[in-house]
């Protein structure tokens, strides 16, 4: 080999004590540099799914590095506020979840003290995991103050499931973790709410399905009235409204009476329509990710029917919207 070119492999005595300097001022003020990852997609995740992970990341670890110190934390929050904490993945891994609580986050911790190469002292990398149905505002702040924030616009959007973070000495350790995560959940079962795609955009343009729903109907009910009201005037065989009869002149006014009332009852009623579905669209759905207690598969399964009868709801109204309108535009040229 070239001794030039060994020579870019080379790290300098400067460098060696830069790195052991940060090792020994992160480790002893607990402030590494950090990444986090947001992942949206709408998963289901099982026990074997979280063994996978494990299996990845530690396998990761044994491949590359020397282990100078390694260990996995679990801390599994219920529904009932209740907490289970485990300090070894083998605990985490024979406990009985055969439990009638539903789950509500995992966070899962991978510490490791890498001996890089051609550094002396180990390097503590750190790898949090968290997994949630939702994530509560005071977790999205502290994602924001210490990670970076490339990817916080997405919580403007859509609530993201996963959050995966890493806290590194050594970037390239620090990508090729967040890779793992990402390649991870690419891999996990879709649930179905990730398939309405046609649901979740009516969902995202509730507001102007509402409106449409009110104000076509309105319009389309205005010009039937309209057109009634014509059909009257040239049914009285006249040119002039100063021909008009006080018999014929009374035949319009009633009519134009009823159709203002027919016209103002309408739109009240697709107001009404109108309201049920924006309400029914913009309404929180409660989603859950986890498929590992006997609670979870209860409540995956009392969401699904909920869900189904929303999805019913919204699309019987719709149709009964477009159904009227085109009644009504039926009628108007029958009798026109």
């Amino acid at each position: 080999m070239d001794t030039k070119d060994a020579q870019l492999m080379e790290i300098t005595v400067d460098e060696q004590f830069l790195k052991n300097y940060q090792a020994i001022y992160y480790a002893m003020n607990a402030k590494p540099d950090c990444r986090s990852k947001l992942f949206s997609k709408n998963v289901i995740i099982s026990l074997q799914d979280l063994k996978n992970l494990n299996r990845k990341v530690t396998d990761k670890f044994k491949a590359h590095y020397d282990n100078a110190g390694f260990r996995i934390n679990v801390n599994v929050s219920l529904k009932n506020k209740e907490y289970l904490e485990f300090d070894s993945w083998a605990t985490f891994e024979n406990y009985d979840f055969n439990i009638e609580q539903s789950i509500s986050s995992i966070l899962i911790v991978w510490e490791y003290n890498a001996k890089l190469p051609s550094y002396p002292l180990p390097q503590r990398h750190t790898l949090s995991v968290r997994i949630a149905d939702e994530i509560r505002a005071e977790e999205m702040l502290n994602l924001v103050v210490s990670g970076k924030l490339e990817e916080v616009d997405k919580l403007e959007q859509e609530v993201c499931p996963i959050v995966a973070r890493v806290d590194f000495i050594n970037a390239i350790l620090g990508d090729e973790l967040l890779r793992i995560v990402e390649q991870w959940q690419d891999g996990l079962l879709i649930s179905e709410k990730e398939y309405s795609k046609g649901y979740s955009f009516v969902k995202k343009y509730s507001r102007v399905f509402a409106y449409a729903i009110n104000y076509i109907t309105t319009f389309v009910i205005i010009m039937c009235m309209m057109e009634i009201i014509h059909n009257i005037l040239l049914g009285f065989n006249i040119d002039l409204v100063s021909q008009m009869k006080i018999g014929d002149l009374s035949i319009l006014i009633w009519s134009a009476v009823i159709c203002t009332v027919v016209c103002m009852f309408v739109y009240k009623i697709s107001m009404i329509v109108a309201n049920i579905v924006f309400t029914t669209l913009r309404a929180d759905e409660e989603g859950h990710i986890f498929n590992i207690t006997n609670g979870d598969q209860n409540l995956m399964q009392k969401l699904q029917f909920e869900q189904k009868n929303r999805k019913k709801r919204v699309a019987l109204n719709i149709i009964l919207t477009l159904l009227f309108n085109v009644i009504c535009s039926v009628l108007a040229n029958c009798i026109s």
